[in-house]
């Protein structure tokens, strides 16, 4: 598990895992159905970073407990 930290300033904690197809797919829990991917770590990282940015300044609601 990975924190980052948005534009924001708001810490997520993201998952990153290998898919089913080789892809790298990161997943934030803290932001529903937030996931993205990439071919590395690292692009998985950048492209969830900006999933997670646009998420959180359109529509951000915490799930549920």
């Amino acid at each position: 598990m990975k924190t980052i930290e948005t534009d924001i300033h708001i810490p997520f904690s993201v998952v990153v895992r290998e898919g089913e197809d080789g892809m790298c797919v990161a997943d934030c829990t803290e932001v529903n159905g937030c996931t993205s991917q990439g071919k590395t770590w690292s692009d998985a990282l950048k492209n969830i970073r900006e999933a997670i940015e646009v998420s959180v300044k359109t529509d951000y609601r915490p799930p549920a407990v």
